[in-house]
């Protein structure tokens, strides 16, 4: 089976200022239908599922060093 998707795929991180502690998740975005997901790297638990991209983000704003906000 091919698959012929582009995906975007990013380690984000995320300082959670209660413990104070930076967690790192991995970050895909799939171009063809617009959405992202992201899942916790150290526990490798879904952290959001497949969710529509807000209409102020586009392909442009991914790139390594950005700084976005989803929801």
């Amino acid at each position: 089976m091919e698959c012929n998707e582009r995906v975007l795929s990013f380690v984000a991180e995320w300082f959670d200022p209660h413990p104070q502690i930076v967690k790192k998740y991995l970050l895909k975005y799939h171009l063809s239908t617009d959405e992202v997901e992201m899942k916790d790297i150290q526990t490798k638990r879904i952290f959001l599922r497949k969710t529509k991209l807000p209409p102020s983000l586009r392909e442009s704003d991914f790139f390594i060093g950005a700084k976005i906000l989803l929801l």
